[in-house]
């Protein structure tokens, strides 16, 4: 071969290779767009579920019942027994209804007890009979208008010490006028005197509660009497209590803009104390067997909500009507059906028909 012949066979092959490589890279483009890109995504299956709607706030436990019990008169103490004869009451200890607390002695009870209520009914029976006998005879002329006069006021002198008897007995013992506990007591040892308006004791009953709340005003149109209530407190964190709305405050706090919300709490147990501090969810709407998913699962496409639904390992977006939410959950009222895959996590980037895998 000449220098010319193999300059002009050089030159050929330089023309060449770039033909060459250019329809390779035409090979390989056309590779790359037969590839389909999917989104990783995970799924739930749409189902059905309890659920219900909250208005969530804060309160104080208080008794329903509670009484100070306070002396009468001025006397000296004695504690009641625990059972009657047992060992003397502490704070803590149940009473029931009607149940001595306390007893208190004076100078004018001493003095009735040596009467005694007995012979002061006695005394009371014997002029009764008196009178009655001698009223008779008074009607039948054979005894005089002074005599009848003077039984008479025997009768009411009897009648008089017997009442009196009665009244001062029954103030030198202090009873319980509710059943409850006693969630305070006297220092006082028996023996020590005590002045007449001195408090002795306090009774509670706490098998029901109260729970007073704050709510904000805007929603007092929300509230109705008899809506229930579930309360926790920090002390029992895996114990929810029952309870429901009894009263509602007719005014609106001018300060503060709230308003006060009563809940009665059936206290089973007597877990929950008077001045304990809850958490109260006053359920303001629920819904048992509802179709529910995760509240993330629910976005936001056109200004509207929205949720994927995987079908045919693509993405299809479906608008869909919310009913009731909580924390977690949420109503799909229409746009779905039971048992349809819905894209829980990886959703942020989808489009209508866009290719996804599933990831387990």
């Amino acid at each position: 071969m000449t220098g010319r012949d193999s300059r002009t066979a050089f030159a050929a092959v330089l023309i060449i290779i770039p033909l060459l490589l250019a329809a390779a890279g035409c090979g390989d483009q056309e590779s790359t767009a037969g590839l389909e890109v999917k989104i990783p995504v995970r799924v739930e299956e749409a189902g059905r579920g309890d659920i219900a709607e909250y208005l969530s706030t804060t309160g104080t436990v208080r008794a329903v019942r509670e009484v100070t019990l306070e002396a009468p008169i001025t006397g000296y103490l004695t504690l009641g027994r625990l059972g009657g004869e047992g060992r003397r009451l502490v704070e803590g200890d149940p009473v029931k209804k009607g149940q001595m607390v306390a007893l208190l002695d004076s100078e004018e009870t001493r003095v009735n007890k040596k009467s005694g209520i007995d012979a002061r009914r006695a005394e009371l029976q014997k002029a009764q009979s008196d009178y009655e006998r001698y009223k008779r005879l008074y009607d039948e002329g054979f005894v005089s208008e002074q005599e009848m006069r003077n039984y008479e006021s025997a009768l009411a002198t009897a009648q008089y010490n017997y009442d009196n008897t009665l009244i001062v007995e029954e103030q030198t013992r202090i009873t319980a006028p509710i059943s409850g506990r006693l969630t305070w007591l006297t220092r006082e040892v028996d023996g020590a005197k005590i002045t007449a308006g001195e408090e002795l004791a306090e009774v509670m009953d706490f098998d029901d509660v109260l729970a007073d709340l704050e709510l904000p005003g805007g929603d007092i149109a929300r509230i109705e009497v008899g809506m229930p209530v579930k309360v926790t407190n920090y002390a029992y964190p895996d114990q929810v209590f029952e309870g429901t709305v009894r009263y509602i405050s007719h005014t609106i706090q001018a300060q503060s803009r709230t308003f006060r919300v009563e809940v009665l709490l059936k206290n089973d147990g007597g877990l929950i104390r008077p001045g304990m501090f809850v958490k109260a969810d006053v359920v303001t709407r629920a819904r048992e067997g509802a179709l529910v998913l995760p509240r993330h699962a629910v976005v936001v496409r056109n200004n509207r909500p929205a949720v994927f639904v995987v079908s045919r390992q693509k993405a299809e977006m479906r608008e869909v009507v919310t009913g009731i939410q909580d924390e977690e959950k949420i109503e799909i009222l229409s746009g779905i059906e039971d048992g349809e895959r819905v894209v829980v996590q990886g959703y942020e980037t989808l489009k209508d028909k866009t290719p996804v895998k599933v990831n387990s």
